[in-house]
C-alpha cells in the first residue's frame, strides 16, 4: 500500500488493490506527564477537523501515530476545498504542571489520476457529490436541407462548403407524413443541456424518484447514494467533445477515442442500415442524453481501467472493430468466425474471456455495455429501456476513485 497517496473511504483501485483511505501523521511526545494532546488539521489558521486525546496510552512520551480520513468536524469530505490548499497538522500537548508544546506540520494534496473530478462526501446522511468538468464543443451541423439546391446538403452552414449526398427520397417523406427539417431545431446550448442531463441521469446512483434503479453504491457494507452533476468548461476538464446536430442524412454513429469526440444529435429523417427512417425529437433527445453519458463514460473507464476496458465495453464487445460479441447460445460457427475477423484484447489485460449478452428484461441495464436484442433465430429477447440503463456500481467508485490524491508533506 503507497502511504504517500490517499483515497476518499479507501475505494480499491481497478484490480482490488487497496487503496491507502488515511493520511498518516507522526509526532513525539517529550512529556513524562502529557496530560492531552490536541490534534487540529488547518487550512493555514482555519479549522477543518479536530481530535483532543486524554487516553494515557495515546500520551506516554516518545513516538506515536496518527491518521486522519479528510473528514472535518461535521462529517464531511470535500476535495475541491483540500487539493491545492496550504494544509497543516497542529499539534498542542499540555503536560500536567501546565507545560505546553505547540508544532506544525505543513502538507498539501494534488490529484494524482485526474484532474476533472471533485468528490464531496457527507457521511452522516451517507450521500456522494461528484462533478465532473465536461468540455463541450460546437460540432456544427449537417443535413439541413439547402432550399436552392436541393441536390446539397450543407455542413455547418455555407463557410463550412457544401457536400452532395443522396436526398430523402420523396417515396419516404410521403409515407412518413413530416416535412424535412430545414433548421435546427435544437441550439448548441439545448444540446450542452441534454449532455449534463443525460450524464447526472445514467451516471449517478440514488433514491430520487428519476432513478428507477440503481439506489447507491456500497462502500465498507453501507449504502451510499451517489449524485453526479455534470459542468461544461474548458479548465479542469476532460478531453474536449464536439455535439453535432444531424438530419436529413445517415445516421451519425459518436464515438469518443480522445482526440476527435464526437456526439450526434440524430432527429428527423435518418438513413439506417436497413433504409430510411424517421426519428421524433422527443426519441432524439432521450437517445441523445443516454448516448452522450456512454460516450463521456469511455473517458471515465480509460481513466479508472485501462483502454481495453473502455473500448470493449466492459468485456460485452471486440476491441476492433467494437461489434457486440456474440452470445453464448450462439452458433458456433458464427463465434469462430467472429473470434478470428476480431480483435479481443480483454483476455490479455488480466480480465476473463466473456460472451455478449442480453439486454436485461429487468433491474440495472449497464450504460457502458453493448447488448443483443435478438436471438441467434431473430426472436425478440428483450428491449432496451433508457429508464433502466445506470452506470454500474464498479464504474462509479472507480470515478469516485479517480479522486486520488498525493500527499506532499
Amino acid at each position: 500500500m503507497d502511504y504517500n497517496s490517499f483515497v476518499p473511504l479507501g475505494i480499491p483501485a481497478f484490480g482490488g488493490e487497496k487503496e491507502n483511505g488515511k493520511i498518516h501523521f507522526t509526532y513525539d511526545i517529550i512529556f513524562e506527564d502529557a496530560s492531552e494532546l490536541t490534534l487540529q488539521i488547518r487550512e493555514r489558521h482555519k479549522e477543518i477537523y479536530k481530535e483532543i486525546i486524554t487516553e494515557k496510552k495515546r500520551l506516554t512520551k516518545g513516538l506515536h501515530y496518527w491518521q486522519w480520513d479528510g473528514f472535518d468536524n461535521a462529517g464531511i469530505l470535500d476535495t475541491s476545498k483540500i487539493i491545492g490548499k496550504s494544509l497543516n497538522l497542529y499539534i498542542t500537548a499540555r503536560s500536567k504542571r501546565g507545560g505546553v508544546v505547540r508544532k506544525c506540520l505543513d502538507f498539501k494534496l494534488s490529484y494524482s489520476e485526474v484532474n476533472w473530478v471533485d468528490v464531496k462526501i457527507n457521511r452522516p446522511d451517507k450521500k456522494i457529490f461528484i462533478t465532473l468538468r465536461v468540455d463541450l464543443k460546437d460540432g456544427g451541423d449537417f443535413g439541413l436541407q439547402n432550399p436552392s439546391n436541393k441536390k446539397y446538403m450543407y455542413v455547418g452552414g455555407m463557410e463550412r462548403g457544401k457536400i452532395e449526398l443522396e436526398i430523402v427520397p420523396t417515396s419516404i417523406i410521403k409515407s412518413k407524413g413530416f416535412p424535412l427539417i430545414s433548421s435546427r431545431t435544437r441550439s448548441f446550448k439545448q444540446l450542452e443541456q441534454l449532455v449534463l442531463e443525460g450524464i447526472a441521469y445514467h451516471w449517478s446512483r440514488n433514491k430520487l424518484p428519476t432513478s428507477n434503479v440503481a439506489t447507491g453504491v456500497s462502500i465498507v457494507g453501507q449504502n451510499y447514494e451517489v449524485f453526479v452533476k455534470a459542468v461544461n468548461t474548458t479548465e479542469n476538464a476532460m478531453n474536449s467533445v464536439k455535439l453535432i446536430f444531424n438530419t436529413n442524412s445517415e445516421w451519425g454513429r459518436s464515438g469518443n477515442p480522445g482526440a476527435f469526440a464526437r456526439i450526434f444529435y440524430n432527429v428527423g429523417y435518418l438513413k439506417y442500415s436497413d433504409g430510411w427512417g424517421y426519428q421524433s425529437q422527443l426519441d432524439a433527445d432521450r437517445d441523445f442524453e443516454e448516448t452522450s453519458a456512454h460516450e463521456i463514460g469511455h473517458t471515465i473507464l480509460k481513466s479508472y481501467g485501462n483502454t481495453v476496458y473502455s473500448w470493449q465495453h466492459r468485456g460485452s464487445s471486440y476491441f476492433l472493430p467494437q461489434d457486440a460479441k456474440p452470445t453464448l447460445d450462439s452458433d458456433s460457427w458464427e463465434k469462430i468466425k467472429e473470434q478470428y475477423t476480431h480483435i479481443d484484447f480483454y483476455t490479455i489485460n488480466k480480465m476473463s474471456y466473456t460472451f455478449g449478452e442480453y439486454y436485461p428484461s429487468t433491474g440495472e441495464i449497464d450504460l457502458m455495455k453493448y447488448y443483443h436484442t435478438k436471438d441467434p433465430k431473430g426472436n425478440i429477447v428483450a428491449y432496451p429501456d433508457k429508464t433502466r440503463t445506470v452506470a454500474s456500481e464498479k464504474d462509479v467508485l472507480g470515478l469516485l476513485w479517480l479522486t486520488k490524491m498525493n500527499i506532499i508533506k
